[in-house]
């Protein structure tokens, strides 16, 4: 009887290969290395070969054993008992974290499979001694990766603070370039500069986002309607236009660390890398802060204009009785009313602001009524207004105001420093003396003690430090101070021909024109107000209606310009063009006022609201056609016609004038028929009159 031969079955084997990098995937010296080794390897061991699993791209020390794809493979194919041997070519492939590491070698243990290295050989935690060389072994490799990251950020700073590109994907805007430019090695590496045809495109997003008020997602739609795509080759979309409104690098300083979480690293200004001015950048910065404030409590929502819809004015109107923002709102023609929304014709129809009703109430429990308000009048209106407001404003005179009051709030500020720095200074003088004096307490010469000096010496930096930083703070406001009078000069620039270029505009450029010194519009009958004030101006928008205003409000034409304008008869329209806004804003804030203050006069105070009515100041009365005038210009007779182009009325309105005057006695009729049908040759002459 023979007995069969017994053999032993050859151990299983799973290799794993991992890189930390994309590029180190396809690099002849890492998975292809590790192949090349490790394959032959296992055959000389008299391995069966089962699989092998490939790690491209996957970091050891940031990507955790749970998001590891193979790792979880090979422990499930552990756990049905597939494999033997899990061979690898150092230890720091399965990974470089101390804390997580071991535990994957001490899983794959229990369940019967040896880990093993070509480099070192098994890995075990068999024993408690195993368990912790193995622990060692891993916080070394974990160890080492935080000094190749940190040898890493080191050299990345540096080629930052000497203004050098520390390489990947250039932003939007640049391109790669050899320029002769070598690494440590001797190798050559690329350096950037600015690609035209993209930094047109970057040019164009900043002024449609400043200068045209056009949002992230008008922007992103608009570039891919362009065809523009992204650096990827991808559409464009809000995030990738927010990221490139804020990054510094178009004003040609590359910033490491922008996010705030690590010590903000700068470069030198670089001239040839600029494709965005530096004031335009800050210009933006402070726009997209204030377009994150959302809307405040009722009645006190935010001024945030957009350049969305048809309507001139949205962002901008607001109820003149409850103060809430106004809402675009269409009516379809009377004739479309009864179809389906989606079968409705609009032509025809007519857009109107709203006030949406709201639960929300006033202090006396009552509640805003929603009222409408034609779009195209209210447009009018407003517009209307912003002309005549650029118009009459005095450019020079507002930006000399500011400047002198910029200039003493300067002057104070520079005094206030000086005077700190000399204090820093003594301080600084009685600190070293002090120290000084520490020696000589040591020696036993000074009548010091050495706990006395201690609490002189902490009493004395401490004041030093308190003095530095308030300097600190006088320096800060005297660059915010020079900032400011560089923007007030800005903005008063942005006014002059500033209606000429509004009417070349479209609605989207219309749009942000406005937005950039409106305020807000409120109609509220029986007038709309508009508020004028410059968006550019810094302001603090408290909670609750508390408004803190430091923004210049650029006014209308004072009273005195109005009344010094009078000095000669003059027309309600002409009045109008003067102050710039529409009729009935004008007879309340100025001519009905003025007249009942007695600062102005009508010419004709037979007929009041009649249209050729004009106005003149009180110095000047000999223009009044009153009583009195009539009958001494009426001294030797005079032809209806004669009175009549005296008055400055036709000739039926003066007829009024002349029946009241002749009731009253102060007139005679004298030819012509009786004074109720008098014609043209009727003539009147005063009562005193004995010819």
């Amino acid at each position: 009887m023979e007995i069969a031969e017994m053999t032993t079955p050859k151990p299983r084997a799973v290799l794993l290969y991992r890189a930390s990098t994309k590029k180190q995937t396809d690099s002849e010296n890492d998975i292809p290395l590790q192949r090349n080794i490790l394959k032959p390897w296992a055959e000389n061991q008299g391995w069966e070969f089962k699989k092998e699993l490939v790690e491209g791209g996957v970091s050891g020390f940031k990507v955790h054993a749970a998001d590891r794809d193979a790792l979880n493979e090979i422990k499930a194919m552990a756990d049905r008992k597939e494999f033997d041997i899990l061979g690898i070519y150092m230890s720091d492939r399965l990974g470089r974290i101390a804390a997580e590491t071991p535990l994957v070698v001490e899983y794959l243990n229990t369940r019967g499979v040896k880990v093993i290295s070509y480099t070192e050989g098994e890995i075990t935690s068999a024993t408690h001694q195993d368990k912790l060389l193995v622990y060692l072994k891993f916080w070394m490799a974990e160890n080492e990766s935080l000094k190749t990251a940190a040898r890493c950020q080191d050299a990345i700073a540096q080629l930052i603070r000497q203004g050098k590109w520390t390489g990947g994907v250039p932003a939007y805007g640049y391109k790669r370039v050899l320029k002769g430019s070598v690494n440590f090695k001797g190798r050559p590496v690329y350096d950037i500069e600015i690609d035209p045809e993209q930094a047109e495109v970057v040019r164009l997003v900043y002024d449609l986002y400043l200068n045209k008020r056009y949002g992230m997602r008008m922007i992103s739609n608009l570039l891919n309607e362009k065809g523009y795509r992204s650096v990827h080759g991808v559409k464009w979309n809000p995030v990738r236009v927010s990221a490139m409104l804020h990054l510094r690098n178009y004003t040609g300083v590359m910033v490491l660390h922008a996010n705030g979480k690590k010590p903000r690293i700068e470069s030198p200004f670089v001239e040839s890398l600029r494709i965005i001015e530096q004031a335009d950048w800050d210009a933006v910065q402070k726009l997209c802060d204030k377009n994150r404030t959302r809307v405040a409590p009722f009645g006190k929502s935010d001024n945030r204009a957009t350049v969305h819809g048809r309507m001139l004015l949205t962002g901008l109107a607001y109820c003149g009785n409850c103060g809430r923002k106004l809402v675009g709102h269409y009516k379809y023609p009377s004739h479309e009313k009864g179809k389906p929304i989606d079968e409705r014709d609009k032509a025809g129809g007519k857009f109107y602001y709203i006030c949406q009703p709201s639960a929300e109430q006033f202090a006396d429990g009552t509640r805003c009524k929603p009222a409408l308000w034609a779009c195209s009048r209210v447009d009018e209106m407003v517009v209307h207004d912003a002309k005549g407001f650029v118009r009459t404003i005095d450019k020079e005179k507002l930006l000399s105001d500011y400047s002198n009051a910029a200039g003493i709030r300067l002057a104070e500020l520079a005094s206030q420093r000086k005077k700190l720095e000399a204090e820093i200074s003594k301080k600084d003088f009685e600190i070293r003396k002090l120290k000084d004096e520490v020696m000589r307490v040591i020696i036993g010469e000074s009548a010091f003690s050495q706990n006395l000096l201690d609490d002189l010496i902490k009493t004395k930096e401490s004041e030093y430090l308190a003095l530095h930083n308030e300097l600190k703070t006088v320096e800060a406001s005297v660059k915010e101070s020079e900032a400011a009078i560089a923007e007030k000069k800005a903005v008063t620039e942005k006014l002059v021909n500033w209606d000429e270029v509004f009417d070349g505009q479209d609605q989207k450029g219309k749009k942000g024109m406005l937005a950039d010194f409106i305020r807000r519009a409120k109609p509220q009958e029986p007038i709309i107000g508009t508020h004028f004030v410059t968006r550019k101006e810094p302001y603090v928008k408290g909670r609750h209606g508390k408004t803190v205003q430091n923004a210049i409000r650029l006014g209308m034409p004072s009273d005195e310009a109005v009344v010094n304008f009078c000095a000669v008869p003059r027309s309600q329209s002409e009045i109008v063009e003067l102050v710039g806004l529409a009729v009935a804003v004008v007879r309340q804030r100025h001519i009905d006022r003025l007249i009942e203050e007695g600062r102005l006069l009508i010419t004709k105070p037979f007929a009041p609201r009649s249209m050729h009515q004009q106005f003149v100041n009180s110095d000047n009365p000999q223009y009044v056609r009153d009583d009195d005038a009539i009958t001494e210009f009426c001294r030797e007779p005079k032809t209806r016609k004669e009175i009549a182009e005296f008055i400055g009325l036709n000739r039926c309105t003066a007829l009024s004038c002349l029946r009241t005057l002749t009731a009253s006695g102060r007139l005679k009729h004298i030819t012509g028929g009786g004074v109720e049908h008098g014609g043209n040759g009727s003539k009147y002459v005063g009562a005193d009159y004995e010819g």
